[in-house]
């Protein structure tokens, strides 16, 4: 050992991992500065490449706006009334206004369902103004004039026989949708620039088609505002359709060939454009998306002839179809010169430092030798578990005086920790003894307490019992600590209670139950808490039981259900006795009334015994049901009715009444009333409101509204209630006796439609 370090000395093998050190250092650094600037640049570039797309995008929302802002307002001026739709000449007098008033506008116009067109625009280098009108504003001859500034109709420039506007795409397209729409880009018929129409439906108040409104907008004017950006310096920004078509650029390239002919026009595709960078960067665009130009934003890269240019693609969409595409294109040189001239001088810069930073290096690793072996001798004192001496800290080299400082503190730290380790491992053993403390006063509650309380493992193996528990089986903790449950009880019972147990224990899940078990050779009932018990590492491995005897409080239930029953049938009884006495009045009054000769006198008697016999059904719905406090009003209103119709007419088929209240029960306080307002209704209707041998419908409808009252409507469609009668204010006893049922009894409110027969709508509310 004492060879080799002759053979290498420290100052050497310090000095020369140093050297190697610093070269790798300056070459990362070197990499990773260039990197770093190349980084840098691509996020100004990516900046500028989102300002730009923003800006764009920006503009867009703005530029697009305009004509929707235009249909809209001529929308909202016809609805008013401001704007006759039918007046051609006022049509286009507001068309030639706004057409004025915003450059960006070629023509606005208006089409009809009859097909008639009128229309106002510019076209031409020098904006002359036209204006297009169909003949009788109908389907038919279109002629198209000059118009001067005035708006005044100048010679006719060309005609179209069989104009019809509703077969045009701007017009289909905007009825079908119902709402504001864009038409396809299309080419104007001068040549002079690219167009898109924004077409909009009219409709009346009664939502009738009046028309559609069209306004058409100037596309080269996107160029002109993408030509004006500062994209860079030699940066490209244009705009395309999903399809690919160029929509504007600002490289001033040509957008769409212009032929003699109309059908010879023609857009161009960016990746058929003349400009090689928007040719790439459409093709790589293209191969990104797999060709399935997707609307999301991407930024992307790709070169041309070794150059290398960025690209972001943004989308641009709107509410009414708009779907396009924004591309700014920036080329890394715009960015990149400056960085590698810098990268150069630095580098210099470096290699001059580096040299003079290992010749200073060379001297300073002979300097540092002697403290450092020092110190290297002092921790492998420390290490051999020697007593720690504090160093000497007397030497002029800042570094190593520090660094000796520095282990003289932590050895005496060290010394400090282990004093702290000592104190803490004392006091965990207090905390031991403490914690065994507490669980020994938790153990003396569950045994001082007067419930169950048990364990029980997945095998029925007892874990745990309290004295109480062990008491009331029959003997002692440690007699049932250890043994199985089939031990102790039967197999039956023990069968059906492991069953809980394992449920328990596989679900990990707390249970509550009510369960019979014999002890002691006498039956009692437990309500028995049951909780998972889990190990350390969150296993359930057990489960824990607090049972408390009810069997007392099960008996006395028992007893009150018996009573409860009893009263039931006691209850049942007062109400057939009741009904059968009510039955015996009615059959008195049909008796009473065979005897009388006077008609009228004896339909009084017909309408009592109808009243009475109301009230009798009530008692005889609720001794006949389980439930004894509520009425089911749709079984009680059928036969109600055919009690009624059989007293006032036996042998009549003509009259059909129809009960609709499912799922309607009220309290007896409530069917009493209803009953006899229902009663007073339908002899009414059977009485008055057919004639001998007609035909005739009663409906009683019974339901619940929103508003949390019960609605109930007696209606039929036979002569109906004369106006001249009022119910609140008339003296006869039926219809004053339903005003006061309802407003009396009910609490409720009443109204009658005499349209087409009468109908008693009667509301009251909820109790």
């Amino acid at each position: 050992m004492n060879n080799r370090q002759k053979q290498v000395p420290i100052r050497y093998a310090l000095l020369v991992p140093f050297i190697v050190l610093m070269a790798v250092s300056v070459g990362l650094i070197s990499h990773i500065s260039f990197s770093n600037s190349r980084e840098a640049v691509n996020d100004v570039a990516g900046r500028l490449r989102q300002e730009i797309s923003t800006r764009i995008k920006e503009h867009l929302d703005s530029f697009l706006k305009i004509p929707h802002t235009i249909t809209k307002s001529a929308e909202d001026v016809i609805y008013q009334g401001l704007l006759d739709p039918g007046d051609p000449d006022a049509l286009i007098k507001y068309f030639q206004s706004r057409v004025s008033a915003y450059p960006s506008i070629s023509s606005a116009y208006f089409g009809n369902p009859r097909g008639g067109l009128a229309d106002s625009g510019r076209e031409g280098p020098n904006g002359s103004l036209y204006m297009m009108l169909t003949d009788s504003f109908t389907r038919g001859l279109f002629k198209k004039y000059s118009m001067d500034e005035q708006g005044n109709r100048g010679g006719v420039l060309c005609t179209i026989p069989e104009f019809d506007a509703t077969s045009r795409k701007w017009y289909i397209r905007a009825v079908e949708k119902k709402t504001a729409v864009w038409s396809c880009i299309y080419i104007l018929s001068t040549g002079q620039d690219m167009a898109i129409a924004a077409a909009r439906p009219v409709y009346d108040g009664n939502a009738d088609l009046i028309g559609v409104v069209s306004v058409d907008v100037f596309l080269s004017q996107l160029s002109y505002f993408l030509s004006r950006l500062n994209i860079g310096k030699t940066g490209h920004a244009f705009i395309i359709e999903k399809s690919g078509l160029l929509v504007a650029s600002s490289a001033g390239d040509i957008l769409y060939h212009d032929g003699s002919e109309p059908d010879a026009k023609s857009r161009i595709n960016a990746a058929d454009s003349p400009n090689p960078v928007i040719r790439q960067a459409m093709k790589t665009w293209l191969h990104h998306k797999g060709g399935s130009r997707e609307d999301d934003t991407n930024e992307l890269e790709f070169e041309i002839m070794g150059q290398h240019y960025s690209l972001q693609v943004s989308a641009v969409q709107d509410d009414h179809g708009l779907d396009w595409l924004v591309l700014v294109v920036i080329p890394e040189s715009d960015f990149m010169a400056g960085v590698k001239a810098g990268n150069r001088t630095a580098g210099f810069l470096i290699i001059f430092a580096l040299t003079g930073v290992l010749i200073a290096g060379f001297f300073a690793a002979r300097t540092i030798t002697r403290p450092i072996l020092q110190l290297n001798a002092a921790v492998q004192d420390l290490a051999k578990g020697n007593s720690i001496r504090p160093m000497d800290e007397n030497t002029w080299l800042k570094e190593p005086k520090e660094l000796i400082r520095s282990f003289n503190q932590m050895s005496h730290k060290l010394h400090q920790t282990v004093e702290v380790l000592k104190q803490e491992n004392y006091e965990r053993k207090q905390a031991e003894m403490e914690l065994q403390e507490t669980e020994e006063r938790y153990r003396h509650l569950v045994e001082a307490s007067n419930t169950d309380i048990f364990a029980l493992n997945s095998d029925g193996v007892f874990l745990f019992l309290n004295s109480t528990a062990a008491g009331r089986i029959g003997g002692q903790a440690k007699d049932f600590t250890g043994r199985t449950i089939w031990d102790v009880f039967p197999s039956e019972i023990a069968d059906r209670h492991m069953t809980g147990v394992r449920e328990i224990i596989s679900s990990g899940r707390g249970k509550l139950k009510e369960t019979e078990t014999v002890l002691q050779n006498q039956h009692r009932w437990y309500r028995t808490n049951g909780q998972p018990l889990r190990d350390d590492k969150g296993h359930v491995y057990a489960a824990m039981f607090i049972g408390t005897d009810i069997t007392e409080s099960r008996l006395a239930g028992d007893q009150i259900r018996t009573a409860l029953r009893e009263k039931e049938v006691l209850l049942k009884e007062i109400h057939h006795r009741v009904k059968n006495n009510l039955q015996i009045i009615s059959s008195l009054m049909s008796l009473q009334a065979q005897g009388v000769e006077n008609e009228q006198v004896r339909s009084l008697f017909t309408e009592a015994q109808s009243r009475v016999r109301t009230i009798s059904l009530v008692h005889e719905s609720l001794y006949r049901y389980e439930n004894l406090s509520k009425i089911d009003m749709g079984a009680y209103f059928e036969s109600l009715a055919k009690e009624i119709k059989y007293l006032f007419h036996p042998s009549s088929e003509q009259i059909d009444i129809t009960v609709h209240a499912r799922d309607i029960r009220i309290m007896i306080e409530e069917a009493i009333p209803c009953g006899l307002i229902v009663n007073e209704l339908l002899v009414n209707s059977l009485k008055h409101a057919f004639l001998p041998g007609e035909k005739g419908r009663i409906v009683i409808r019974v339901e619940r509204n929103i508003d949390q009252q019960f609605v109930m409507t007696v209606s039929d469609n036979g002569a109906g209630l004369p106006e001249t009668v009022d119910p609140s204010t008339t003296h006869t006893l039926g219809l004053s006796l339903v005003v006061e049922l309802v407003e009396d009894q009910l609490e409720g409110s009443w109204r009658i439609d005499r349209n087409k027969g009468l109908s008693w709508t009667i509301c009251w509310p909820l109790p």
